[in-house]
């Protein structure tokens, strides 16, 4: 998410434009979903009970949704997302999402394990 749209989308829902929410929003791509650790390393700067506190409000005000993914890790995407399916990296443990190849969006997980990009360039 680019910075004017993630300053946007802080302003409608109500909330402070704080340097901290902004780098967190930067981070999050659509075709991504991060686990608080995740992005608790990318940020470098930011206390993780800080990366958990903006987590848990844009959680609140529907800008991100958790979900439980792979081995019960809490993962946060997009909320606007369609319903998807995810990738995760056996390596680094990216999680990528993807189009579901199911019909049915009812309640399920659906996760295909595979070498990310990144790692499989550092493999060459």
């Amino acid at each position: 998410m680019i910075k004017a749209i993630a300053e946007k989308t802080l302003r409608q829902a109500g909330l402070r434009k704080t340097t901290d929410r902004l780098h967190l929003l930067e981070l999050i791509d659509p075709a991504r979903a991060w686990t608080a650790d995740q992005l608790f390393t990318e940020l470098k700067k930011v206390n993780l009970s800080t990366v958990y506190r903006n987590l848990t409000v844009l959680t609140e005000k529907g800008i991100l949704r958790s979900i439980i993914g792979h081995g019960g890790k809490t993962l946060y995407e997009l909320a606007e997302r369609s319903h998807h399916a995810h990738t995760v990296c056996h390596d680094c443990g990216q999680v990528g999402c993807i189009p579901c190849p199911l019909k049915d969006s009812s309640n399920h997980l659906l996760e295909f394990y595979e070498t990310c990009e990144s790692c499989l360039a550092r493999h060459r």
